[in-house]
């Protein structure tokens, strides 16, 4: 059974082992990453605790404008052309808390930005608090990954700090339903898709279903103690931060095959919005040109967010506010 290649942070190898993974699979486990197995018991801890209330306490806390909250089941639509109904999953956006504009500001103008939506304390003791350690612990783990794939790939260690530095990443709690799979009827626990920004470092539990699209093939992800599963999104392969398509945002889904709840983590390391994703030179020639056109992070991550969130509109003018 295929695995991915296993990144030890600590050893003197990763960057190689890194880069070398990233252009070949454009997945791998992430291991010796300095987040210890207590502070993932609990974050998973309190994310089972969420998904454990009652709908109405959840759907009070609906995804606002700037796609902040709670995403119900089914909501989210992630391979359109082949599901049949949305994912079989729910889950929770948190970005980085920032505070609620003031007077005068054109909320418009901040897309994702905004105060998260954080369940009372009555209801969830102590979960504000976990997500937002979690959010601060796993921003420091992606610096350091980004900083081994920048010397892997040749660039200077700091590359990616300047883009990096707005702390623009999602943190998302997953639960995945119970029901089976049926990828031939268009039923699946989350659809085919690769992820939109830079890095995604992903925490799960002990179920599998995480599968990728490999030489025509869809191959298991199997759960692996202790490690991250981590892939690279397109701002490394389509839009080319740094190489002319030599890195892979590979396509990836989720098939519940076992008919067991499924919890997963996803932490989405992004660049800044007004980063402009654009080929570096010394990666691009009159006989090797540019793939793709300059693009600003932010514009592609909202046209995304857009495809596949039925209810998010990135450019909607006038919404109410979740309470």
């Amino acid at each position: 059974m295929w695995e991915p290649p296993v990144v030890d942070m600590e050893s003197p190898e990763a960057p190689k082992v890194l880069a070398k993974a990233c252009k070949e699979f454009g997945f791998f486990y992430v291991e010796n990453h300095g987040v210890s197995k207590d502070v993932m018991r609990e974050v998973f801890r309190q994310s089972k605790a969420f998904f454990s209330l009652g709908i109405d306490d959840k759907m009070a806390l609906k995804a606002d404008r700037h796609n902040r909250g709670f995403t119900p089941m089914h909501e989210e639509i992630l391979d359109p052309s082949k599901q049949v109904k949305g994912d079989t999953k729910e889950g929770y956006y948190i970005f980085r808390e920032l505070p609620t504009p003031s007077d005068g500001e054109e909320d418009d103008a901040r897309p994702l930005k905004g105060p998260n939506q954080w369940p009372s304390e009555d209801l969830v003791p102590g979960w504000r608090a976990t997500m937002q350690r979690y959010f601060t612990t796993m921003h420091a783990v992606g610096v350091r990954l980004s900083g081994l794939l920048s010397v892997g790939l040749g660039l200077d260690p700091s590359f990616f700090e300047s883009c990096t530095s707005e702390m623009a990443h999602a943190l998302r709690l997953l639960h995945y339903s119970a029901e089976v799979s049926d990828p031939a009827k268009g039923v699946m626990g989350a659809g085919a898709h690769s992820d939109y920004g830079l890095l995604t470092l992903l925490a799960t539990d002990e179920v599998p279903g995480l599968q990728v699209r490999l030489n025509g093939e869809w191959l298991d992800v199997p759960p692996r103690e202790g490690a991250f599963i981590c892939n690279l999104g397109d701002m490394l392969q389509r839009w080319r931060v740094v190489t002319n398509d030599e890195l892979r945002s590979t396509v990836h889904r989720v098939v519940n095959k076992l008919g067991r709840e499924r919890y997963s983590i996803p932490f989405f390391f992004e660049l800044n919005f007004d980063t402009e994703v654009v080929c570096l030179p010394q990666c691009c020639s009159e006989e090797n040109p540019a793939k793709y056109p300059p693009v600003t992070a932010g514009s592609y991550i909202l046209n995304k967010y857009s495809q596949t969130h039925q209810d998010f509109d990135g450019n909607q003018q006038n919404d109410e506010k979740s309470p």
